[in-house]
């Protein structure tokens, strides 16, 4: 559950660009050598298969969870229990849950005292009897410790929950040892370093530990101290809560899985199934292909899970898990099985003798039923009306629209009947069956009459029907005036670039967590960002509440970034969160203008311009590209490039053919990093305002390191926007309107655009050729295209237009496929001996001539063939 905390981490494997600045301090002693490894090494049983096939699954938790200093008892079991009853409670109790869920994973927690004692046998009949019934199971490390001091060594910031200090990893490293050793060869079993590690650093609720990275490397070396493991048998949880997988980005732990853990009951609040599905896609940051969620559950109760789906946060929750799941293959665990817990999806019946086999007992059969969905079973379901129940048109509005929603599979079809005579629809009413199982009331405002109308709705499919009783309240006039605060504003990124599709989500800072993000604040409200980066979130009663606001880049490019107060409600700090700042207050009727800056995931390079260089008219950009080596083994024959996409500029390394870079200690010494500066020369103006570097590295094929390549691209600025209190001098460039000018002489307060002013526009084609423009100088030679054609100056011009036959442009005719002459133009000139086609025909000039078309008998043209 996500009460429970701990850490995962992992350093091993990844060749990451970054940032000359950017870098990792030595954190407390190394990790313990590596120990021999196990002679058999299993792949992934059923690698072939997608995940929601592989991972069909329920936690089978210890009573109370799984925290704890001492041993780990699944649910059922007993301290006394032997072998043999432990391997007949488990095969009773798995037998029973398979053919009650089907399900074919089961996920359990142990820690390092399960595992250094005698119990760590018995505990193998569970394994076994999971095994032998062909079910995959996860053994997940749980912290040994819930918020009490227990026999954990305290976490960094003094509290014991989810995490170790960095300088004591022995017993934990001691415990994996011992794990791997057992289940090497068996490829049904899964390993899970760290279950929720909210003691590390958690971009996603803004606590920030020693290191941005603290997760990520630590993952990363346990993947190095244990690099014969099969990556695909490994399972890493996101940051926090296992809330967010941004670290899936991280190339060290390339070919792993990743967990992720919704909840509702922690403080979110998103009432419709369509705002949880976003949060969900954000939460989830790109990595769906290796997404297992190992844990999602609430209390289920007599809730029907069948039935609407929005209106209640946590039935909209649930909606949105199963079907996020569903339609992106990921693997489902639910959580939990325990006989005591009011989460668990089923009870329990006997002792779990031969005589009284232990029988588990569907709680709730519209959750199980639900559950089987996001599983991914191609069960029929009998369909559903699941939109809320009742709504209002207005006969002063234009926009009176409703969707009805409904479940079911397939499809269901949608009729309306109203309580009028033969069932018709009040006046003004109709419903359009949209073939997806939804369909759209509206109503037509000149037609609508006020009152009270009762609507039956009816889904029909292949399994059966159902109805739901719409109350429609029609009002006369038009809706009243929203009384509602809007926190609005425009995301980009640290270049000012607009970033659509970054969700923006509000909370009440007044109910921020109280401890290192364990649990949301409520967070109701939510938008995304359009194409030019803005939102716009209006706020239902906002009173003078303060908020904070937590942006969620949902192309999981950009890291979240918090706006706010969140060092903590009222005096009190917020342990961990290291971002105070001006608490943001909406009122009624009021727009507070909130903007993000996001910054890119870490691993990268920085491309800045460093404008005109002397003498004028050359540019060049420049930086620095530092490689570091997170791996254990020295990287050789390491080569280093460097492109910009504009066909001028060619770019250069210092020092990137054939460097080697030594290995990195393993987690936590210092790493080891190499710098290579580059700079890229433009032979002419750059062809954009905006312009993509991309930084590559390659390397001599390793066994021990994932990847033989890695490549990172950044957007950048190649001239700074004009400025009318700038002094511009000969050759300099500038931004202006999504053009780049340079400057033909000093100007001041002069903007570009004047086609006879100061400044040239400088367009070029994707070839790098220039494009005419009105504003630009051509001297006799240059070269011009407009309008798709080619054309040449014949002497000194600006804001004349091509075309012109008697100006000062001649057309450069492209030579034919098949050879031959080019084709005859008005505006070329010719001289005595030159060829060109026509009308089919290939003319010779006798003289010169400009703009005479062969034909004229008595013209300067004389027909060859």
């Amino acid at each position: 559950m996500a009460d429970h905390r701990l850490a995962k981490q992992h350093l091993a494997l990844w060749l990451s660009f970054c940032l000359v600045l950017v870098g990792l301090a030595s954190i407390a002693t190394a990790a313990p050598a590596r120990a021999a490894t196990a002679a058999v090494y299993a792949q992934p049983s059923h690698a072939d298969e997608p995940l929601n096939e592989r991972f069909r699954g329920v936690n089978w938790e210890r009573s109370g969870d799984n925290f704890t200093p001492g041993v780990l008892l699944q649910d059922g079991l007993t301290a006394t229990d032997s072998y043999d009853t432990v391997y007949l409670k488990a095969t009773q109790i798995l037998t029973s849950l398979k053919s009650n869920l089907n399900i074919n994973t089961v996920r359990l927690g142990l820690n390092e005292a399960t595992v250094a004692g005698a119990w760590w046998t018995n505990y193998g009949a569970v394994v076994q009897a999971a095994t032998d019934l062909d079910m995959n199971v996860v053994l997940s490390f749980w912290s040994p410790s819930n918020g009490s001091a227990g026999s954990a060594v305290p976490c960094t910031d003094g509290t014991f929950n989810g995490c170790y200090p960095v300088s004591d990893y022995a017993p934990w490293w001691a415990m994996w040892q011992k794990v791997i050793d057992t289940y090497a060869a068996d490829g049904n079993v899964y390993l899970m370093p760290f279950n929720e590690a909210a003691g590390y650093s958690d971009t996603a609720t803004g606590y920030e530990g020693p290191s941005a990275t603290q997760l990520a490397d630590l993952d990363a070396a346990w993947l190095t101290r244990y690099s014969d493991f099969p990556r695909g048998r490994v399972i890493l949880g996101g940051t926090g809560d296992d809330y967010y997988l941004t670290l899936g980005k991280d190339h060290r732990l390339d070919g792993t899985l990743l967990s992720y853990h919704p909840y509702c009951s922690f403080g979110l609040n998103f009432p419709t199934e369509a705002a949880w599905t976003q949060w969900i896609k954000g939460q989830i940051a790109g990595m769906e292909s290796r997404t297992v969620i190992t844990e999602f559950g609430l209390g289920e109760g007599g809730t029907n899970f069948d039935g609407q789906r929005d209106g209640n946060n946590c039935v909209s929750y649930v909606y949105a898990v199963t079907d996020y799941a569903r339609a992106n293959h990921l693997g489902l665990i639910y959580w939990d099985y325990g006989s005591t817990d009011s989460w668990s999806v089923a009870t329990r019946t006997g002792s779990g003798t031969t005589d009284d086999p232990y029988a588990t007992h569907i709680r709730n059969q519209s959750f199980v039923d639900r559950l089987e969905w996001g599983y991914g079973l191609d069960r029929p379901l009998l369909p559903t009306v699941t939109s809320v129940a009742n709504t209002s048109f207005y006969t002063g509005s234009s926009a009176n629209s409703f969707t009805v929603r409904t479940t079911g599979d397939p499809a269901a079809s949608l009729t309306a009947t109203g309580a009028g005579d033969g069932g018709t629809l009040p006046a003004g009413v109709g419903l359009v069956d949209n073939g997806d199982g939804t369909a759209t009331l509206s109503g037509d405002p000149a037609s609508l009459v006020a009152g009270t109308y009762p609507i039956t709705l009816k889904a029909q499919n292949s399994q059966g029907s159902s109805t739901q009783t719409l109350t429609l309240t029609v009002v006369a006039g038009a809706p009243p005036a929203p009384t509602t605060g809007v926190i609005a504003g425009r995301i980009t990124d640290a270049a000012g670039h607009p970033l659509a599709a970054v969700c923006a989500h509000v909370f009440l800072a007044s109910s921020l967590p109280t401890y290192r993000g364990n649990n949301y604040a409520p967070a109701t409200y939510q938008a995304c960002s359009a194409s030019d980066g803005t939102y716009s979130i209006p706020l239902v009663n906002p009173g003078s509440a303060r908020y904070n606001v937590q942006f969620i880049d949902q192309n999981a490019t950009y890291l979240p970034s918090w706006y706010g107060d969140t060092s903590g409600p009222g005096t009190g700090a917020l342990i961990g969160y290291n971002h105070p700042g001006t608490p943001i207050t909406v009122t009624a009727n009021t727009t507070t203008t909130v903007d993000a800056t996001m910054q890119p995931i870490p691993s990268g390079i920085t491309v800045s311009s460093t404008g005109k260089a002397a003498p004028p008219n050359t540019w060049s950009v420049s930086g620095t590209i530092t490689v570091t080596n997170h791996n254990n083994v020295p990287l050789s024959g390491v080569t280093v490039t460097d492109s910009v996409n504009d066909p001028n500029a060619k770019c250069v390394v210092t020092g990137g053919t054939g460097a080697t870079i030594a290995a990195s200690p393993l987690y936590p010494g210092a790493l080891v990093t190499a710098d290579f500066p580059y700079t890229c020369t433009y032979s002419a103006p750059p062809a954009t305002v905006s312009e993509v570097d991309t930084a590559r590295a390659t390397w001599d094929f390793n066994t021990n390191v994932p990847n033989d390549s890695y490549q990172y691209t950044q957007q950048f600025d190649t001239a700074p926007a004009w400025s009318a209190s700038a002094v511009y001098d000969n050759g300099d460039l500038v931004s202006s309107q999504g053009a780049i000018y340079q400057a033909s002489w000093w100007t001041q307060n002069q903007q570009p655009g004047d086609p006879n002013g100061p400044w040239q526009e400088m367009a070029v084609t994707s070839g790098g050729v220039p494009l005419w423009t009105p504003s630009r100088i051509f001297n006799t030679g240059d070269v011009a295209v407009y309008q798709g054609d080619t054309f040449r100056a014949r002497w000194y011009t600006r804001n004349q237009q091509p075309g012109d036959p008697n100006g000062p442009w001649e057309q450069v005719a492209p030579q034919p496929p098949e050879g031959g002459p080019a084709a005859w133009t008005a505006t070329t000139v010719y001289t005595a001996g030159d060829q060109i086609s026509y009308s089919g025909h290939v003319y010779e000039a006798q003289w010169w001539t400009r703009n005479q078309a062969p034909g004229d008998p008595n013209g300067p043209w004389k027909l060859i063939s």
